[in-house]
């Protein structure tokens, strides 16, 4: 078996996921802005308007495939839990065609976890736009931190209700990239002319706070 398979018969078909998450964060906006018919948004002369429906389309995808990621990834985290367990299992009852077995699905456990983080740092290289090279100042290491689900989940819960508030800010959970190592949310905001980017660090009180002020203002959410 490759180093580098992606599948194996004793895990779910990975391809769909791969191809739905991928649709979402890098052209769903765009179609779904083509289809109502407005100008290009390349080039100079483009109404703000139209400028401004483009980002939140766009959003809209990215957040959809965040969340998609983030369910994919925790599943995955407690399927190599779950094997690694298995493993030791194994190990102690001198099992070696059971232990081949699972080194070979941890194997690939492992690779989708790399495929599913790599596209969340493709999220970022998008809200970077032409500043990519500042994720390295966000990068402290050559190895990303471990996914934590109890970290992922509560950078999950600012970060939906962040992007359900207002589609022209997108936020990012900075823990399921292997690229930004500082923080808990990557936020960018379009309000402007010029993008603002925001690295968010959640404390446990301030992040109940944040929370908060962001669901007294849902009366007031923007559609998309």
């Amino acid at each position: 078996m490759s180093n580098w398979t992606l599948q194996h018969p004793f895990l779910d078909d990975f391809e769909p996921i791969v191809k739905e998450v991928l649709r979402l964060v890098s052209h769903a906006g765009i179609e779904a802005y083509q289809r109502e018919g407005r100008p290009p948004v390349t080039g100079a002369g483009v109404p703000r308007k139209d400028r401004k429906r483009f980002y939140r389309l766009c959003h809209r995808g990215f957040a959809a495939g965040e969340e998609l990621l983030i369910d994919a990834l925790l599943a995955l985290k407690r399927q190599q839990k779950n094997y690694a367990l298995g493993l030791k299992q194994s190990r102690k009852a001198h099992n070696k065609e059971e232990i081949q077995r699972i080194i070979e699905v941890s194997r690939v456990l492992e690779n989708r976890e790399w495929v599913l983080r790599s596209m969340a740092d493709f999220l970022a290289l998008q809200m970077f736009r032409d500043e990519k090279w500042k994720i390295r100042r966000l990068m402290h290491s050559l190895k990303p931190p471990v996914i934590s689900e109890e970290a992922v989940q509560a950078s999950r819960k600012y970060a939906k209700l962040s992007n359900a508030s207002d589609l022209l800010t997108f936020s990012l959970v900075t823990d399921i990239t292997t690229c930004i190592h500082a923080g808990h949310v990557l936020k960018v905001d379009f309000s402007d002319l010029k993008p603002v980017i925001s690295c968010i660090e959640l404390k446990e009180g301030s992040v109940n706070r944040e929370i908060s002020n962001i669901m007294e203002g849902s009366l007031d959410v923007k559609q998309a």
